[in-house]
């Protein structure tokens, strides 16, 4: 049974313009990992956008 939260598409266009030859940014090869850690990363900037026009305590 899939979980409700899940229902998000796979970021295929990202998954392939990850940025190669950078020394600041690292490639991940795997797309189940690459899933795993574009939700943290939106999660954490759709965290910080609501936080930006109110004092969050």
């Amino acid at each position: 049974m899939p979980h409700q939260y899940s229902k998000l598409p796979f970021p295929i266009w990202e998954f392939l313009n990850q940025p190669l030859f950078q020394a600041n940014s690292k490639v991940i090869l795997n797309p189940i990992r690459f899933c795993h850690v574009y939700r943290i990363r939106l999660l954490e900037r759709c965290l910080q956008k609501e936080c930006q026009g109110r004092r969050c305590d």
